[in-house]
């Protein structure tokens, strides 16, 4: 359990220090979710889908931050994975990348005015 723990930090801090360095994240998307599609990573072992995801979070956090819109209150977790999930069963062939960019699109749309 530690392992798997440290492993997804670790996983979220290179996402958040690979996407940091990059200038435009729009222009060219890096780390270890910038080559998996959809289809992909709903295929992965559990041990590689939560490294995944920890991934697209760090990706989400970089991308709000830089923005500087910030989610309150926060979704949890899980309703984040379902929601990405769900996006990636209706789009198998879309990069996880732009998967992670619709999610923000729609957490920035449903925040309050």
């Amino acid at each position: 359990m530690r392992a798997a723990i440290r492993s997804l930090r670790i996983g979220g801090l290179t996402a958040a220090a690979l996407l940091w360095a990059s200038p435009g994240a729009a222009e060219e998307i890096r780390g270890a979710g910038a080559g998996i599609s959809c289809a992909d990573w709903m295929a992965q072992t559990r041990e590689l889908h939560d490294n995944t995801f920890s991934w697209m979070l760090g990706f989400l956090s970089r991308a709000t931050a830089t923005r500087g819109d910030f989610l309150h209150p926060a979704p949890s977790s899980a309703s984040l994975q379902a929601w990405l999930e769900n996006y990636c069963r209706a789009n198998p062939l879309e990069p996880i990348a732009r998967a992670t960019l619709a999610l923000e699109d729609e957490l920035v749309r449903r925040m309050p005015k």
